[in-house]
């Protein structure tokens, strides 16, 4: 059962309809200023609880994004703030014991830096898009639901790992059993966080950002643009002109074709992408019929994944409601509420049509032509090669032999006989 906690004290959430406010009929009563007298309202069902706004004006952020007119999902661990209030959203069911995946260690987490103003970040879930900030105080990832970052497996420890913002930048901390990917790569003890990197911890993955700009932690500070050329991570003896920083090209693109950004191709250069109409999507649509958190894009074995993140008008492909996941095809035409875009993979594999250009063979082998016998060189025969065997004439030239033998006969009796 879903519960709202605050100081020790807790509320469990019935079935259907709950007022959170400072009225004495609220069934979530807080008496702390900012707190409206009907301030949100949260709906729970054997599906699940989600929460809104009451009035317009009523401040309410779920893990410090505000609320905007569309429902949005509560799960465990999720930190929600009511005016000046932050209730935890806790479920006795998924707290249990950690499943050990791998016997490692454990390491206790230490703070890093203190008091030292430091830029902020925040890591976005590539599951359903929630956004986590961090900054003077550390963020906190585990199972237990006092955790910043709460995740819902056995694999995950109570408490798994710490971010924190330190004077040079943010660093990672792992203090759980089964350890903490960055980039695929498990990280010893501490690490320090660079823009995009991607964190798994347990089956969650998340994506850390930050608007801080800050050279790398190898080159003095201000002399980025002096660094030379490098190969194989050793400096150049030559100096060289600054090189432009080389942008991969994208994995898909989409055109949109209606809405504010219409015309525009926009491009796709990570395998997982939010898309959505708030700001920590990966791509932002800013129209009113577009959810906050809409849809979810994601390649698996270079197969495009499409999924609906419950949102309020739907998603659609090629004219059909996305339920469950959707494999995309070259050229479908996605819609998102009102927002239509015609998706274009660029990274497409498998067998290539050929086309209708030069056609490059192999050498090919030509046989010795055979002579043809010249009128006066005999044909080769079984008797011997140039020669013609005497006693096996053909039949016109047994013929002729004989006839000119039979000539030569009369000749010669004709001229004994008469001659003389």
């Amino acid at each position: 059962m879903i519960q709202f906690e605050l100081g020790g004290r807790r509320w469990p959430l019935v079935a259907g309809e709950s007022v959170i406010g400072s009225s004495s009929a609220a069934a979530v009563r807080l008496e702390f200023p900012g707190v409206l007298p009907r301030h949100a309202l949260v709906q729970a069902s054997p599906a699940g609880t989600a929460i809104r706004r009451a009035v317009p004006d009523a401040e309410v952020a779920v893990n410090g994004v505000p609320l905007s007119g569309d429902p949005v999902p509560l799960l465990h661990g999720d930190k929600v703030r009511v005016g000046s209030v932050e209730l935890i959203v806790v479920d006795g069911g998924k707290v249990g014991s950690t499943e050990v995946a791998d016997a490692t260690e454990l390491r206790k987490a230490t703070a890093v830096g203190a008091g030292t103003a430091a830029p902020a970040g925040r890591v976005v879930s590539l599951t359903d898009g929630r956004e986590y900030q961090t900054g003077e105080h550390p963020l906190t990832f585990g199972r237990e639901a006092s955790c910043d970052v709460v995740i819902e497996s056995h694999k995950v420890s109570r408490h798994h790992a710490t971010l924190t913002t330190t004077p040079s930048g943010f660093v990672l901390e792992d203090s759980s059993a089964n350890g903490v990917l960055v980039n695929g790569t498990r990280i010893e003890g501490r690490r320090s966080l660079a823009k995009g990197d991607v964190l798994r911890i347990g089956p969650a993955e998340f994506r850390f950002h930050t608007d801080a700009v800050s050279d790398p932690p190898s080159a003095p500070a201000g002399a980025a643009h002096r660094l030379y050329d490098t190969a194989h991570g050793i400096r150049s003896m030559v100096p060289a002109f600054p090189s432009r920083p080389t942008v991969a090209p994208p994995l898909a693109t989409v055109l949109v074709r209606t809405g504010g950004l219409r015309g525009q191709r926009l491009p796709i250069r990570t395998p997982v992408v939010n898309i959505g109409r708030a700001d920590y999507n990966d791509l932002v649509f800013g129209e009113e019929s577009v959810s906050a958190s809409h849809a979810k894009l994601q390649r698996r074995e270079d197969v495009w994944i499409l999924t609906d993140l419950d949102s309020t008008n739907g998603t659609f492909v090629d004219g059909d409601q996305v339920v469950g996941e959707v494999p995309l095809m070259p050229g479908s035409t996605v819609r998102f509420g009102d927002v239509a875009m015609l998706f274009d993979p660029t990274d497409t594999r498998g067998p290539q049509v050929p086309g209708g250009g030069t056609r490059v063979v192999g050498a090919v082998s030509i046989p010795d032509t055979p002579r043809m016998p010249s009128a006066r060189a005999p044909a080769p025969t079984a008797a011997g090669e140039g020669t013609i065997s005497a006693s096996k004439p053909g039949r016109p030239a047994r013929a002729l032999v004989w006839f000119v033998v039979l000539a030569a006969g009369a000749a010669l009796v004709a001229f004994y006989f008469f001659g003389r």
